[in-house]
């Protein structure tokens, strides 16, 4: 994982590790989304077990200000509903879009 400060003190910090998803539908989900502001459109919470850290001086890194959060997939998805999100999940997000499977397949049969 890469992270980058786009503010005015330039930096690069890379984890690396391996990851898993932790889905809805996981045993795991209720404790560790309370530990975020989960909104509704949310899919999975990603876990990494961090081997090794490098940081970098990011000086190539362009600098970029914040203007605000988006409200969209929090409109989206209360406008949706639970039941619907899970449809749409079904439909369009079960392969990556280089079509590698993204786990929810497993979940969305576990659902039903």
């Amino acid at each position: 994982m890469m992270l980058c400060s786009f503010g005015p003190k330039p930096q690069i910090l890379r984890l690396y590790g391996k990851g898993r998803s932790v889905y809805r539908q996981d045993a795991e989900w209720a404790g560790l989304a309370s530990r975020f502001e989960i909104v509704t459109g949310a899919r999975q919470i990603v876990l990494l077990e961090i081997e090794s850290i490098q940081t970098s001086c990011g000086y190539a890194v362009p600098r970029y200000e914040f203007v605000e959060h988006r409200e969209t997939l929090k409109k989206s998805s209360a406008h949706m509903g639970e039941a619907e999100l899970a449809n749409y999940r079904q439909t369009h997000n079960l392969e990556s879009i280089d079509g590698q499977p993204t786990g929810l397949r497993e979940q969305v049969r576990q659902e039903g």
